[in-house]
């Protein structure tokens, strides 16, 4: 009998070992912004996507978190919506520098997709700063992560409902955490 709950216990055991190793690998890219203020330059859209994208600003800055994004006139970092042939929602393309203990983003640019966004949307602002939130978790380390990874939901969750899900989550906040 003691010999059942014995190896009940050790795969138990076993299981929840993986289950935290998976989580702890899927939060984190290896590469971050090095400060823990994010530089952006000035963007200027529409009446839909201007609001939306400050969202996707706001909603990290207001996150207990040490991260700022700012936006100002100098920064080499951009963002860019425009309509692109591509399937993808949201890309970010960065130059990192590769030398330390770590590596670090010195630049980066954000590129949403507005066809994309327009033909799967319901509420197009939601979508569009959620798509934001989530490119701008990878400027300051984060992975997409799969679905099973955070039981509340992610921002970094490529699967998530982007018409409801705009601001990051306890285990994104969690994750940003342990990176600064």
């Amino acid at each position: 009998m003691n010999r059942k709950k014995l190896s009940i216990f050790t795969l138990l055991l076993i299981g929840f070992t993986v289950v935290m190793v998976t989580t702890v690998y899927a939060r984190h890219l290896g590469f971050r912004w090095p400060n823990v203020t994010v530089p952006m330059r000035n963007f200027n859209y529409n009446t839909v996507w201007q609001p939306a994208m400050l969202t996707g600003i706001n909603n990290w800055n207001t996150r207990n978190t040490p991260i700022t994004f700012q936006t100002n006139t100098t920064s080499s970092n951009t963002i860019t919506a425009s309509r692109f042939d591509d399937e993808w929602y949201g890309l970010i393309s960065y130059q990192r520098n590769l030398l330390g203990l770590g590596s670090s983003i010195t630049r980066f640019d954000i590129s949403l997709n507005a066809r994309t966004i327009a033909n799967s949307a319901t509420n197009t602002s939601n979508f569009i700063t959620s798509v934001f939130a989530h490119e701008l978790g990878h400027v300051i380390g984060l992975s997409d992560n799969p679905s099973n990874t955070a039981p509340n939901g992610s921002i970094m969750n490529q699967s998530r409902n982007r018409n409801t899900l705009t601001v990051p989550t306890t285990f994104d906040v969690e994750s940003v955490n342990m990176l600064y």
